[in-house]
Order: C-alpha cells, then structure tokens, then sequence
C-alpha cells in the first residue's frame, strides 16, 4: 500500500477525518438553562475607606427556576431568558439601584456555579451525560464518553487513546499559552506599565483572546490600586492643610501672647507705682496663661497633623512595596507552573504519536481497505424550539447540548475490498444512531 492511501485509512480509523457541516444554518446562541446554579457577586465603592464593601445580603448561589427567572433580594425577580452573564449583571445593578435609590449602580458580577451537563449519544463507548467545561469541543466530548464504540473490533483501544492523548496535548497547550499571557502581564506591571501593549507578533505568540483576558485583568488591578493610592493622596492633602492652618493660627496666637506680655509689663509698673490696682495685673496674667495653653494645644495637634502625613506617605510607599513582592511572587509561581506545563505538552505529543504513528502502523495492515465514515450532529434548545445541524470534531459545545456521534462503514469500499481479495464473509454495514 503507498503512503497516501495509508495515510488516509490512518486517518479514517482514528476518527480524525470528519465530513463538512452540513448548511443547515448556525446553532442558537448559548442560554441560561433552568435548574444551573449562579454564583452572584455585589460590590460597592467607599471612596472615604478605600475599599470595597460585600453585599453578602444579596450575594450568593441561586438556582434558576424553570421559568428561568431567579429572584434576588432588593431587585425581586429576574429573568434570564435570552440573557448573557454580562447582560443579566447589567440588569441586577439597575435594579439595586432604581429599588434603592442609590447614587450610582453597585458592581455586580455574575458566574456560573454549576451548568447543565451535555448529552453523548450513538457511537460511543459511554453514552449519557458529561460534565460542561468552557470551550468543550465535539473532539474532547468523545474523548470523556469513552471514545469511539468499537463493538470488540481490531482497533482495541486505538481510537479512544489518539483521541484522549489530542485532547491531553490540546489542554497542556492552552495551559502553557495561558500562562504565558499570564506571565506577559505580570511582568508588565512589575515594570510599573500604565498600559498592558503586547505585540502580537513577538516571541511567544499569545492568542488575542487571552491577552485580552489579561488586559482586562491588568487594567482592573491598576485602577483598585489607583483608587487606593488617591485615597491616600487624600489623607496626606487633607493632613497638609490642617497644619499649614494650624501654623497660620500659632502665629496669630504668638502676637496675642506678645502684647499681652506688654500689656501685663506695663500694668505691673503702674501697680508698683500705686497707680492702678492689682486686680488688673491678676487678669492680664490670666489671659496670659490661656494664651500659652492654647498655644501649646497648637503644637500637639500640629504634631498629629505631621504624624497623619507620615502615616499617609508610609501606606503609600507600603501598598506599592506589597503589590511588587506580591507580583514578584507570581511570576516565580507562573514560571514554575510553566515548566511544568510545558512537559506536559511535551509528554502528550510524544502519546499522541505513539498513538497516531507508531500503534496504527501494526493494525494497518489488518484494517485492510475497509473506510469508517464519522458525522457529527448537535442539538441545541432555544426556548421551546429545538435546533439540529451537523458540525466538524473541533466544533464547541454549550451546556445542556446533545451531541449524536454517527458512525458508518463504507458499503461499497467494503464490497470493493472483498471481491478483490475474494472474500464473502464480511460483516454488514453498521450504522449507530
């Protein structure tokens, strides 16, 4: 046999080679499904502390009712019916804040905690339900249903470890890329960057939607710790000035006690010169006396007023020294995680050879001309609709999708084999549904 036609068997075999999505028109967009649970977050600004505070009242798990609708305290019920995540958050901030008549909108994020499972059927080891996982291909749903169904055929294990070990090497590789954009953007703000800019085209190359993710990231760090710098800044600005009107105060006071020092001079020559009475030299030494007292009051909250600002320039010079030791202490973490994704690639490419290259080259020959065609087929609800097409191994999967897996022999390649090698007892065409 030359190498193309034993290449093309190869690749019938292992379920590698699929027919073209049938033009059926797209699948509905994913949807919140009743019965998944969502992990709800609000968050609110306190410009005066600096931080955030927890609306763990409203926060929470909430399951989705079978009208799709989930009912949160102070914004009442909620429908996610033809919602995103991103949408249905939007929706919770408003009503917060309409219900109580807030200022401005809380920060509300929205999760899933736990989602409806996707169905394999047909031609597969273990139909039923597996767990959903973003970015789940037609390729990794066959893989977790046990692989292909061989009916105790020659292939054996065959199928289900080229599939298991591309899907091994798929995960390793999304590993390492994504802690590499991971790393891009640590290293991005230990160099103190205003703005997170890769170019694309560098060395390693990072897909687009991963340094976007990062970015994201990036810049929702920069502006807490912004947020948390001018919070500071504040404290300091406001210490400065009470202290530049504490001084402003002192020096009107001295004056004050100065005249008065002459005023009681004065009166005390008179009083030794019979002249005036001693009462009032007694008053003058009075004033005298509260002057000072509320001048050294002076010099106490002139010594808080420095203290608040040494205070303020001390947090900001330990917020900034923290969040570097706290960078500097992910990057040594993200480039110890790299390593050992990187043998993880390493380790499944050699698998995924082994299984593709070195195993199919022992049962090639017994496959003889015999061809498996492989079709895939996704049903998606919409609503009450129902939506059906045909799709390729590297198509993704939502929750609660149903993926039928549809094997067929090849009839009339069959019958062209055996009446070359005269044979008459080959097995009838299988078709698994």
């Amino acid at each position: 046999m030359s190498l193309v036609p034993r290449l093309l068997l190869l690749l019938v075999l292992l379920g590698l080679a699929t027919t073209a999505p049938a033009a059926d028109g797209p699948l509905p967009a994913a949807e919140i499904h009743p019965h998944e649970k969502l992990l709800i977050k609000v968050l609110e600004w306190q410009p005066g502390k600096g931080e955030y505070r927890d609306w763990t009242a409203v926060g929470g798990e909430y399951e989705v009712s079978r009208a799709r609708t989930i009912s949160i305290p102070f914004a009442g019920e909620v429908s996610v019916e033809g919602r995103s995540t991103t949408e249905l958050a939007a929706e919770i901030a408003s009503s917060l804040q309409r219900n109580l008549a807030l200022t401005s909108r809380p920060a509300v994020s929205v999760e899933y905690a736990l989602r409806s499972p996707v169905y394999v059927i047909g031609g597969v080891e273990s139909p039923g339900a597996i767990e959903f996982r973003p970015s789940l291909t037609v390729t990794e749903a066959v893989a977790l249903a046990g692989g292909f169904y061989r009916g105790g055929g020659g292939t054996l294990r065959l199928e289900r470890d080229a599939i298991n070990a591309q899907a091994d090497l798929a995960t390793a590789e999304d590993a390492v890329e994504r802690l590499e954009a991971r790393l891009l953007r640590l290293e991005a703000e230990l160099a103190g960057q205003e703005k997170f800019e890769v170019d694309g085209g560098g060395d390693p190359v990072v897909r687009p939607d991963l340094l976007e993710e990062e970015r994201r990231i990036f810049e929702a760090r920069r502006q807490a710790r912004e947020s948390q710098l001018e919070s500071l800044r504040d404290r300091e600005e406001l210490a400065s000035d009470q202290l530049k009107a504490l001084r402003e105060k002192a020096v009107n006071l001295d004056r004050q006690i100065q005249l008065t020092k002459k005023q009681l001079e004065g009166v005390d020559d008179l009083v030794g010169k019979g002249l005036a009475v001693a009462s009032r030299s007694l008053t003058l030494e009075r004033t005298l006396s509260e002057q000072e007292g509320k001048r050294l009051d002076l010099e106490v909250a002139s010594l808080e007023a420095n203290l608040a600002i040494n205070e303020a320039q001390r947090d900001r010079v330990d917020l900034l020294t923290a969040f570097r030791t706290e960078v500097a202490k992910d990057i040594q973490s993200t480039h110890s995680s790299l390593a050992q994704a990187r043998l993880k690639v390493e380790r499944a490419e050699s698998l995924l050879r082994e299984a593709t290259v070195v195993m199919p080259e022992k049962v090639i020959d017994r496959a003889g001309n015999m061809t498996v065609r492989i079709q895939f087929f996704v049903t998606r609800r919409d609503g009450e609709s129902v939506s059906t097409i045909e799709v390729d191994k590297d198509a993704a999967l939502q929750a609660g999708d149903t993926l039928q897996v549809q094997l067929d022999l090849d009839q009339a390649r069959r019958k062209k084999s055996t009446a070359a090698v005269g044979r008459s007892d080959t097995p009838a065409p299988i078709v698994l549904q």
